[in-house]
């Protein structure tokens, strides 16, 4: 009877550890290495999300709704039943990881599948004048303090959806001598930018594309 209780106590234990252990984060690679993208928990629009859930069991007879973002997300699920404003959300912060650390690393090829035409031209740009002045670019996304979706459209079958990231960011630009002409590689700043992601619902594909970017205020 004792090895029974102990093994239930045991399973109970191993069970609750699970739990509180979760998953590992992505930045942790098969080789055991880690990329330069530091994730902690923050607020991925909690409330956004909630919202979401709920709007997964919206009736037909609902579709008058008058919240733009919701009638948006309506069109965008007749066009394509898989569409998820939550699984777009978090595609959004991991296509930004993704932007940054190819950027940083000048991973032109990497940028090509994730950004339009524009915006891989624009990149490009920054990238070769980095290399023409000798300078290293290193920044670091420490991690994300809250993402939120502010517009989204349906034109035809092309989506757009406007995102705000507010992340922590350390950023230094060092010279050929290892001098510091930007940034500071120890402090740590909160930026916003406002990306806007666009995709065709009809397509094969399920990869969303940087078509725009700016800061935020």
């Amino acid at each position: 009877m004792d090895i029974l209780i102990l093994g239930i106590i045991a399973a109970v234990l191993i069970y609750r550890l699970g739990k509180t252990l979760g998953t590992r984060y992505d930045d942790e690679k098969k080789d055991g290495s880690k990329s330069n993208i530091v994730q902690f928990p923050g607020k991925i629009e909690a409330a956004f999300l909630k919202e979401e859930q709920k709007e997964e069991n919206i009736s037909k007879e609902e579709e008058g709704e008058s919240d733009p973002l919701k009638v948006a997300f309506l069109d965008m699920r007749k066009v394509d039943k898989n569409f998820s404003a939550e699984k777009f959300l978090l595609g959004a912060k991991k296509a930004f990881e993704m932007i940054v650390e190819a950027f940083n690393k000048g991973d032109v090829e990497t940028l090509k599948n994730l950004v339009d035409a524009k915006i891989l031209k624009k990149f490009t740009a920054a990238i070769e004048g980095y290399k023409a002045r000798g300078e290293k670019i290193e920044q670091t996304l420490v991690g994300f303090k809250e993402v939120k979706i502010l517009n989204a459209s349906l034109t035809g079958t092309d989506a757009t959806i406007t995102v705000e990231f507010e992340t922590e960011q350390a950023k230094v630009v060092t010279n050929t001598e290892g001098n510091v002409v930007e940034g500071d590689a120890v402090m740590i700043s909160t930026v916003i930018d406002i990306w806007e992601f666009q995709r065709n619902l009809k397509a094969k594909s399920p990869n969303w594309l940087l078509i725009s970017t700016k800061g935020g205020s």
